[in-house]
Formats: C-alpha cells, structure tokens, sequence
C-alpha cells in the first residue's frame, strides 16, 4: 500500500509539472562546526566573501541554533525531522533507523524523494554511517556516500605528516583523494550539471566538514592570514562568573591537545594559532560554497533554487576557557542560517530575529519548495519559518540540550568532581547517561537546568537539579547581528537573583521537554 501511495504522489507530481506547475529545487549546504563567522555577522576578519554574498541576497536568521551540540545527536535530529528525545540519539551510538525507534519514519531527503525529486548529494549530512550506510537507498536517488569520513582533509598527506596534528599545511595542489571536502564537492558539481538534464526537481545536500578539526588546509588558505599574532583572541578567556563546574566542557582531544589545563585559559599563541586555523578552514569551505552557487549560476538552476546554508552546531574559541562544541553556552548553540530564495526578492539582504532551530528545517524546505504540507507526518517535529520569511514573529524562544557524564571512557560511574571527567558521553550507553542540560533561549534570556538522568525512561528527573544557570541578553534584539559578538554576552551565571524570570522560563523548559 505504502509503495502504491509513493508510486501514486511521484506521477501526481510528474503530471503537475507537464501542466506546468513548477517545483523549486533545493541545495542544502550544511558545514561542519561554523559558528556565524564571517563579515554578514561583523567579522570581517575572516576572509569568505562568498559566504557574505550569499547572505547578503538571503535572509540571515540571527537567532537560529542548534537542538544539541554534537554531530550525531544534531543530525539525527534535523535530517529525520524528530527532537532528540524522539530519536534517542544523544552521542554516537545511537541512530534513529533502530527498530521500533525510526524504523518506519520519512527522512528529510526522503521526503522529497516520495514527493518526485532526485535526491543526491555529498559528504557529511548524516553522521557517518548514523544511520548505517548513510540511510542508502531509503532516502537517495544515488548511492549517497561521505567519503570524508568525520574529518574531511587531514594532515596525514602534509609534509611530513601526522595524522593526529590539529593543523597543517596541505600543498595548494592537494588530490581531492587528500583532501575530501573538494572531492564531495566536485561530487555535487557533477550532480548539479546533470540536473539540468534532467526533466526532474532535484534536492542536492552538501555537507563540508572544515572548519572541523584537523585544520589541515592547502597552503594558499592560511596565507589568507600572513601574520597570526595579529588575530584578536576572547577577550573573556576565563570561565563565567558563578558557572557551575558541570557546565564547562574539557576539549580532550587528540587533535587540540592544548586545553589540557582544565578551567585556566591557553596562552596567547595557542589561542591566536587555534583562531589562524579555523578562520582559514573558513575560508576553505567559502570558497567551495562559491563553486557550488557558481555551479548552479552555469547551468541555469539558479532561479529556480532554493538555496539554505546551516551548520550543525556552533564552536568555541576560547570563549568562555571553552574549545569544540559541547556547551549550553550561545557560542556553542547560535548557528548560521542563511535562507536564500530567488523568487521571494522581499528577504533579499534582510536578517530577522525571529526564532530558529535546525529541527525547523524539514517543514521549511519542504513549504519553500512548494511541497503539500499534508505530506508531512504528524509526528515530524519543528515548524516552517517560511512565515518568518514574510515577517511574522513565530516562535518566541529555542531550545537545546546536552548530556554529562564522568569517566565515560570506562562507561562506568565515577564521583563528581569540578574540573575532572566531565564529559560529553560520547560512547556511553544511553540509560547511563549522569545529567542532562536543559537551555531555554528567549529574547532577553538564556536560562539553562542541569538535571540527573532517568536511564530507565530515558528522561530528565527535574526533581533532582544540580545547577542552574541564567544569563542576561537584554538589548540584543535592537541591534542586528549582536548574538555574534562572542565575547559580549554570557560571562556571568545571574542565577538566583531573577526569580520571577527563572520562574517563568523554567515552566516553559519543563513543559517543552516533559515526557
């Protein structure tokens, strides 16, 4: 029956447009790891003047972010349409595909896919191989692979090279065979040319994992910065004031090996070398994003396609004493997204603060496009932000969450203590995960509640708080593009001397992730 109805929409489809109804095509850019860094949200130091262009003829969400700050756990989310206590995807071993989780569920692409679209793309949209075999055929017309692994160019090809550096130089001539971001992407070329032969709409992902670490980049990238003692650092280095110790995240690993004194900032030249390497990875993915906008340019594609970059999470540098992900800090939750669609010229160069979360996106791909709303199961998550588009408010707040544990390498329990063994229970068996973070973000707030985990409901014990945290962001909708200032906001825990505030923030946080 099921096969009937896919069967039965894609020849509804294919006569809609013999009729003349056209569908928008959709290219997804989802980059590994960016957080908004680049001159559309103040930063010019960065070099990506394509990433900038693009903004500049979309929209700009300056209040989107991320459900959970972890790849797995956030793609999970985003590319099924489901919040992570739906999936059950909070580290890596986990997918939503397991039996009796998402088994039977409709993915993003393969949605389009059931709605007549060629489905195609590259590189990392699923986590690696989360769900198995990047959920190969359900979800795509091709055999979709991430040849990049988690990593994407490494510095094992470099002269003399190591693979677990943090950084390094590649030589400008690197064999995409090296260096796997430029192989995906000339992947999506290939599948971008052949489009426009094809009498078919199309949904193209594109998933770059620079700036993710290692930072190894052809050389003529880090040249873009010939003198890194000039780049600025955080200028708040040090933990919050009154932050509660399971709040910060040590970034044990391997290749930033440099966070090792845990709680106490790194020295000025490891914190300028860390910013030389991510804003050079930057500037790597800028320039094949402009390959892939170039693309569709050259084939006639371009103004009839929708075009969404995101990331799946943002990233710390330095901010905070913070390095990598893993936070419920704003730097490690606010994300880029930029909305771009060619026949709305009434967002063109405008930004909102409306409210966005990456579980939005499956309703607002799917509305941009045209798609019959009704084609949606019930229990997709998340809500359009075409509306936002027009310039409706919407949602008034986000929300994210993340996971703790202690001595998660051994998968066993071990005492709480400040500073040592707090994690992100990357491989630890989901019912014996230690906390969990709540974070609500509103306009003027960031209220967050560390609660003791229930392993058998796979659920948060809000009876059992460790630590609040609330942190004050009045002033920031008067002036755009503010959540980027990265060193601005979140640099004192107020908890405690708001209580009517944290009151009515926690009614709401409870009541959005009640079980």
């Amino acid at each position: 029956m099921m096969m009937f109805l896919r069967t039965s929409i894609a020849a509804f489809l294919l006569l809609g447009r013999a009729q003349g109804v056209t569908r928008k095509n959709i290219l997804l850019i989802v980059v590994d790891d960016l957080r908004p860094q680049f001159g559309a949200y103040g930063h010019n130091e960065t070099h990506a003047p394509h990433l900038t262009a693009l903004a500049n003829k979309g929209m700009i969400f300056d209040h989107a972010y991320t459900n959970y700050p972890y790849c797995n756990p956030s793609r999970n989310s985003f590319m099924s349409g489901r919040m992570p206590s739906k999936t059950k995807v909070w580290n890596f071993l986990d997918h939503f595909r397991e039996v009796g989780v998402g088994d039977t569920w409709v993915t993003l692409p393969e949605h389009f896919k059931n709605n007549g679209y060629w489905t195609g793309g590259s590189g990392k949209l699923f986590h690696p191989q989360l769900p198995p075999n990047e959920d190969n055929p359900r979800s795509w017309s091709i055999n979709f692979s991430d040849p990049g692994g988690n990593e994407g160019c490494n510095c094992e090809s470099a002269p003399g090279g190591d693979a677990n550096k943090e950084s390094c130089e590649l030589p400008d001539d690197v064999s995409p065979e090296n260096c796997t971001d430029i192989m995906i992407t000339n992947t999506v070329l290939a599948q971008i040319a052949a489009a426009a032969h094809r009498q078919q709409p199309f949904f193209i992902g594109l998933g770059i994992h620079k700036p993710h670490l290692p930072w190894g980049l052809p050389r003529r990238f880090w040249e873009l910065y010939p003198d890194e003692t000039t780049l600025p650092i955080a200028k708040h280095p040090d933990v919050p004031v009154n932050m509660p110790p399971i709040a910060y995240h040590w970034c044990d690993w391997a290749h930033f090996p440099h966070n090792a004194t845990r709680g106490h900032p790194v020295s000025t030249a490891v914190a300028q070398h860390a910013r030389h390497g991510y804003y050079a990875a930057v500037s790597f993915t800028d320039s094949l994003v402009a390959q892939a906008l170039t693309a569709l340019d050259q084939t006639h594609n371009a103004d009839n396609t929708v075009v969404v970059l995101t990331a799946d999470h943002g990233w710390q540098l330095g901010e905070h004493c913070e390095y990598c992900k893993q936070t419920l800090f704003e730097t490690a939750l606010n994300i880029p997204l930029i909305v771009y669609d060619p026949t709305r010229p009434d967002t063109h160069g405008k930004r909102t603060n409306a409210f966005a979360e990456l579980i939005d996106l499956y309703r607002t791909l799917s509305d941009l496009a045209g798609l019959d709303a009704s084609s949606i199961a019930d229990d997709v998550d998340g809500a359009s932000l075409v509306p936002a588009l027009a310039g409706h408010v919407g949602k008034t707040a986000a929300f994210s969450q993340m996971g703790r544990c202690f001595n998660w390498k051994n998968n066993v329990d071990a005492p709480w203590t400040p500073w040592t063994g707090a994690d992100a229970c990357p491989f630890v068996n989901r019912s014996r995960i230690m906390y969990m973070g709540y974070s609500i973000r509103t306009n003027d707030w960031r209220y967050t509640e560390w609660v003791a985990w229930d392993g058998a409901k796979l659920g948060p014990l809000w009876n059992a708080v460790n630590a609040t945290e609330l942190y004050d962001h009045r002033g920031c909708t008067e002036e755009p593009g503010c959540n980027a200032d990265f060193d601005r906001w979140e640099n004192e825990n107020v908890a405690g001397t708001q209580p009517a505030v944290e009151a009515s923030l926690r009614q709401q946080l409870r009541a959005h992730y009640a079980v």
